[in-house]
């Protein structure tokens, strides 16, 4: 499997749009373009990272020298899971913010959540 078949999989699996991928990755749209497309099947060690991340899959998994996608028990308390790793990076992003910004950040997610 390629690596584009392996990411699209993946976003598939978990109901991700390529653009929350993205979001995700912190990566612009037309690099995830190209690696979807196989444009780009040798990533640079840095993007194999962040989309891992994204993920949450190991990079030997990405890289399809694995069958499983659990990140190795070392690496668990920085990336347990991609949902904790966005929760974090929302979390730095908010914490820049000034503070009306952030409470119209955590009001709008409120929201969200309510929508349950």
């Amino acid at each position: 499997m390629q690596l584009s078949d392996r990411i699209k999989l993946l976003l598939d699996q978990q109901g991700l749009t390529q653009a929350g991928l993205c979001r995700a990755a912190n990566m612009e749209s037309s690099q995830v373009t190209q690696l979807l497309t196989g444009k780009i099947k040798d990533p640079r060690l840095s993007t194999a990272i962040k989309i891992a991340e994204a993920l949450d899959v190991s990079l030997d998994y990405l890289a399809g020298r694995s069958t499983t996608d659990a990140v190795p028990e070392k690496n668990q308390g920085k990336m347990s899971s991609g949902v904790s790793t966005r929760k974090e990076r929302m979390a730095e992003h908010i914490e820049k913010l000034n503070e009306a910004d952030a409470r119209a950040v955590l009001a709008y997610i409120n929201t969200l959540n309510s929508i349950d």
